[in-house]
């Protein structure tokens, strides 16, 4: 699955530095949200929901995770849907 470069540009908002700021959850998604503009975060929200929805093999989602460039690791596949449901629910 291609990665949008919008994904990415969000991602990079989630690193220690942004998690030490903002320790609280809510902060941390406003913040990386509010450095896209209406149009990114539609690309985004869709790219979520598709791999959502459609990628069900662990490799593949763990490329898609790698490819973002987010300096967050996750031990398992529920926290990286996890992490793009709460993007999609944010977005909505």
């Amino acid at each position: 699955m291609k990665v949008p470069s919008e994904f990415p540009e969000l991602c990079q908002w989630f690193n220690p530095f942004i998690l030490e700021a903002y320790p609280e959850v809510e902060d941390r998604f406003s913040f990386a949200l509010s450095h896209v503009n209406d149009q990114q975060k539609q690309v985004i929200k869709e790219f979520a929901l598709d791999v959502l929805e459609n990628v069900h093999d662990s490799d593949e989602l763990n490329s898609i995770w790698r490819a973002a460039h987010a300096n967050i690791v996750f031990s398992h596949d529920d926290g990286i849907r996890a992490f793009l449901a709460e993007i999609v629910r944010r977005i909505d």
